[in-house]
């Protein structure tokens, strides 16, 4: 029930965002992922619209990213703010993967962004593909972005961790 009321809420204020025409300030507020009907579809979506903002880009050759330069403006356009995220497999500090004997670490908002695979720095040495599932059952898998890491650990050994992102814990 919990669930329902949260969801309700988020559908209302994204309601008045429409009316009031300014959906652009409540995406980029800070979306709880798992409340959405259609998740999928917010994801495609955002995707659209970055291809769409820059003609030059193809559906293809597109990757999502975190945006790490928190409020340096580095992003102008084609963003957005997940909130109530879970990293599960490792520890978390200044945007990105460390070591930890926890099990989950709750994210503050993180903003995502849509970048062209052909002007990504070919040194990705330090970053995993992490997968983005609905919720902690792992049954429903969203979409993955790339996450750099610290530490000793190699690729193969984060991959052993059983590393995720989970949009929203079920009450």
């Amino acid at each position: 029930m919990n669930d329902f009321v949260l969801c309700t809420d988020q559908l209302k204020m994204a309601k008045q965002s429409i009316e009031d025409r300014t959906i652009l300030h409540f995406v980029r507020g800070g979306i709880k992922l798992g409340l959405l009907s259609n998740p999928e579809g917010f994801i495609t979506a955002t995707r659209q619209v970055a291809v769409r903002e820059n003609h030059n880009w193809s559906l293809e050759n597109i990757t999502l990213k975190l945006v790490t330069e928190s409020g340096q403006g580095v992003v102008k356009h084609g963003f957005f703010v997940l909130k109530g995220l879970v990293l599960q497999g490792a520890g978390w500090e200044d945007y990105k993967l460390l070591p930890s004997p926890l099990m989950e670490k709750e994210l503050s908002a993180l903003t995502f962004t849509w970048d062209n695979i052909d002007t990504l720095a070919p040194n990705d040495s330090k970053f995993i593909s992490v997968p983005v599932f609905l919720n902690e059952k792992r049954k429903s898998f969203l979409f993955s972005v790339n996450v750099g890491y610290e530490g000793q650990l190699q690729k193969l050994e984060w991959i052993k961790r059983g590393l995720a992102i989970v949009a929203h814990k079920l009450q």
